[in-house]
């Protein structure tokens, strides 16, 4: 199977249902190429782990903006919800208020 294929790994009989696949750590060692283009095909994988829960193997998309750059900043900044407005007088009271707590 040519590598980065996904359909051809979407039909095969292991990926025949759609719902997901669940395999163990060692499976999921030995197939792991299979496994990642299963999941970008839109196969929920799961990896189960008998000394405990398993994991989810997802597709990471692709963000917008590099992480750090400003751009993100600002789309993070953006994606708050606003903050009342407050007058000068609100914020000398709250300062006030700050630095009499101080003593």
């Amino acid at each position: 199977m040519p590598a980065g294929d996904i359909h051809d790994v979407a039909a095969t009989p292991a990926f025949s249902y759609c719902s997901g696949m669940k395999v163990t750590v060692a499976e999921a060692a030995a197939r792991l190429p299979e496994l990642i283009a299963a999941a970008q095909a839109g196969v929920e994988v799961i990896i189960a782990n008998d000394a405990g829960p398993g994991v989810r193997l997802a597709l990471v998309e692709k963000p917008d903006h590099a992480p750090g750059s400003w751009a993100a900043i600002k789309a993070a900044l953006d994606a708050l919800p606003p903050r009342p407005a407050r007058s000068a007088e609100d914020i000398e009271r709250d300062v006030k208020e700050i630095r009499d707590g101080w003593d």
